[in-house]
């Protein structure tokens, strides 16, 4: 009599009392007309408690915790010798958070990257298209405190040299007053000849953004003003 199963009670004549394959346990059930071995398919099975929390846990986004929890229940179902049931539940746990651990890592990496930046350039076309993508870069500078940027390539001569008396125009628009964030969405643009004036909102300034543009002579877009 090794295999683990349903055998008469010897501590109580008429009952059934499950073998673990190495000595009696605790578990007894009625007698009632089974035959005298049953195999450990035929016992009736708790499920684990540790499994269902892992599927619960990874499934409202605590991912380590329900991925842990599912290999813990695991190894106390192998150690039940078949008396707990519940593996189904801690795999499902263990995977669902591996998944979801996986997306979230996804979501970060395409975050960082600027996938999900909203870019003004993409809302309009010909020269209204121009002026945005100057507006988008100005954005981007100014998140990445790229002072350098901002007075070189995008302000007009005339706007960079206008912070001469405040320590330059790199100084004002580095790191000291940039936010590391900034959401600026053109709700109103319009271009005349060379010039162009383009009203912005923001999600990080108690204020919108004025942008007025201006149109020189290489044929490209420079900020001339910007509040």
């Amino acid at each position: 009599m090794s295999a683990p199963g349903w055998y008469p009670d010897p501590y109580a004549p008429g009952g059934l009392r499950w073998w673990s394959g190495r000595d009696w346990t605790g578990y007894t059930a009625p007698g009632g007309t089974w035959p005298g071995a049953y195999s450990a398919a035929a016992a009736p099975k708790s499920t684990d408690g540790f499994a269902i929390a892992s599927l619960v846990t990874s499934l409202i986004g605590l991912t380590p915790v329900g991925i842990a929890l599912g290999f813990v229940a695991r190894r106390r179902i192998r150690r039940s010798e078949g008396r707990v049931g519940g593996d189904g539940l801690a795999l499902a746990g263990i995977v669902t958070g591996v998944t979801f651990l996986a997306l979230t890592a996804v979501v970060v990496a395409l975050a960082l990257s600027g996938v999900f930046d909203e870019v003004n350039e993409d809302d309009y076309s010909g020269e209204d298209a121009r002026v945005a993508a100057v507006v988008d870069r100005f954005e981007e500078a100014y998140e990445n405190a790229d002072g350098r940027t901002i007075c070189r390539d995008l302000f007009t001569g005339d706007l960079a040299g206008s912070y001469a008396s405040e320590g330059g125009c790199e100084r004002v628009w580095g790191d000291d007053v940039t936010s590391g964030y900034a959401e600026i969405d053109i709700h109103t643009l319009v271009v005349t000849g060379d010039s162009a004036f383009a009203l912005a909102d923001s999600e990080t300034e108690e204020d919108d953004w004025t942008f007025d543009l201006r149109r020189t002579s290489d044929g490209n877009w420079r900020i001339e003003d910007v509040e």
